[in-house]
């Protein structure tokens, strides 16, 4: 019930996400760019062969990608990477790092553009950096059996105070995770009150 009121109220702000990138475009034109993405309409594949899929929200996250990433290279050498970013910033930097990788946006978090997302990427699986918690991208990857994993995780208490208000909702949605790397023992502690499940601390 509660996912359910969760997509309404995305239907309900889909027009104004949209009315508000078109407006931040008049300061920054990358976000009037690839606007169809949000929608999950996408260019072709790079690469017929499942990727390996990384989330990093923007500049930070993308940065934060390069030890991981010189493992997972080493490990699959000859294995396709598409990343997914929110800011035309985290875009540039990821295009920067990563010439040879897949780059889109991560649509908005409607049931159907999830839906068509995975559909698209066919990954193998996804590793979510940092602590976004986005309600359909968990529950489709888990309704397609696509592994996720959230890394370099972290909760601070104030975010904890606020998650308290939506235990009902993020809750189910933490636990759709296949595991959870968290930065410190106090993010660990936090992120386990709520998905009730192992979280392992990994650092930064």
């Amino acid at each position: 019930m509660l996912r359910q009121l969760y997509n309404l109220a995305w239907l309900i702000i889909l027009p104004i996400a949209l009315l508000r990138l078109i407006w931040r475009s008049r300061q920054e034109q990358g976000y009037r760019q690839h606007l169809t993405e949000r929608l999950s309409i996408f260019p072709p594949r790079h690469s017929k062969q499942p990727p390996i899929w990384l989330h990093c929200v923007s500049v930070g996250e993308a940065r934060a990608t390069s030890p991981l990433m010189t493992l997972l290279e080493k490990q699959h050498p000859n294995t396709p990477f598409l990343f997914t970013c929110m800011t035309p910033a985290g875009r540039r930097t990821l295009a920067q790092l990563y010439p040879n990788a897949q780059i889109i946006f991560l649509p908005y978090d409607l049931a159907w553009l999830m839906r068509r997302f995975y559909t698209w990427a066919q990954p193998q699986y996804g590793i979510i950096l940092e602590t976004e918690i986005w309600i359909n991208l968990l529950h489709q990857a888990k309704k397609q059996q696509i592994p996720v994993f959230l890394v370099n995780a972290r909760l601070s208490q104030r975010s904890a105070r606020g998650y308290a208000k939506i235990t009902a909702l993020i809750r189910p949605a933490l636990q759709q995770f296949t595991a959870i790397g968290a930065q410190t023992a106090m993010d660990a502690k936090r992120l386990h009150f709520f998905s009730q499940q192992a979280v392992s601390v990994l650092g930064n």
